[in-house]
């Protein structure tokens, strides 16, 4: 792997996980509409991730994290509001 691909690569999963880590602060603030905007810009960077890096476990890793998690934290929060 060359020096520029590896910077890219280290780039975008840097970019990744403060996206996810800020996205799991806006949830656990209760900030819904800031973490319903942030999730659809983390699964946006999840698509437009190159094939190669879609292999890796950093990615898979946020991929479940993402599903599972974070989708029931959001129903969850959204069902107490209505309450």
């Amino acid at each position: 792997m060359n020096a520029s691909v590896e910077f890219d690569a280290l780039s975008r999963f840097l970019r990744l996980t403060k996206t996810f880590a800020t996205l799991e602060a806006y949830i656990e603030r209760g900030e819904l509409p800031d973490a319903v905007e942030l999730r659809r810009d983390l699964d946006r960077l999840l698509q437009d991730t190159p094939a190669h890096l879609n292999e890796t476990k950093v990615i898979r890793d946020l991929k479940v994290g993402l599903h599972i998690p974070i989708s029931l934290k959001l129903y969850l929060l959204a069902r107490i509001e209505q309450v």
